[in-house]
């Protein structure tokens, strides 16, 4: 019984940090920063790989709203702690190399999150779950990728915007204003498209 609850409240800690993160990123404000912040307190000796994915998105989304370049270095450095201890735990999961990729984009270490990107899709051509992130940061940085993974980020849009009506619309508004975007706007399955659940995603 008393396992059983605090396996209820860590996974409500879980998608607590997530949610919170997605709004420090989507709508920022400090009391929002600061709460994620004070959630994120635990990372140093998390050792879960559920709670090591949301402390590396969380610390992402606290960089992007650091007040100064020395509060997103101490948040960058946090989320690559993180990862290395993610990595150590599942180096063969697709969705870690996703996260690494994130860690590594985020620290401004390019080469390395080109590296993870495609090490991320060997492992898991599409994923519901951090694919659209895959996308958008794919297509913002197409001079760094080569063709073998290009296609695999344009496969992954096609396959995502396939999926709904919505994400035809968060697809369409990840690759805007790159590279990529007439390739890949141009070849979206129609507007109309019935929103569904994510089924599995195709091998």
């Amino acid at each position: 019984m008393l396992a059983a609850a605090v396996i209820t409240v860590r996974e409500w800690h879980i998608s607590h940090m997530a949610k919170l993160a997605r709004s420090a990123r989507d709508q920022p404000t400090e009391s929002r920063r600061r709460e994620l912040a004070d959630r994120l307190s635990g990372c140093a000796t998390a050792n879960s790989e559920r709670v090591l994915s949301a402390c590396i998105t969380g610390f992402a989304a606290l960089t992007e709203q650091a007040a100064s370049p020395e509060e997103a270095s101490s948040y960058i450095a946090a989320a690559l702690r993180a990862d290395t201890r993610l990595q150590g735990r599942a180096p063969d999961n697709g969705e870690v190399r996703i996260l690494h990729a994130l860690a590594a984009a985020n620290a401004r270490h390019m080469g390395e999150a080109v590296a993870a990107l495609g090490q991320s899709y060997a492992m898991q051509r599409f994923s519901p779950s951090a694919g659209m992130w895959r996308i958008w940061w794919g297509t913002h940085h197409w001079s760094r990728l080569d063709p073998a993974l290009r296609i695999a980020v344009d496969q992954e849009a096609l396959w995502y915007a396939s999926q709904g009506q919505s994400q035809r619309e968060d697809v369409i508004n990840a690759v805007a204003d790159t590279p990529a975007y007439t390739a890949i706007a141009l070849r979206l399955p129609g507007r109309g498209l019935a929103n569904r659940p994510f089924g599995s995603a195709p091998e």
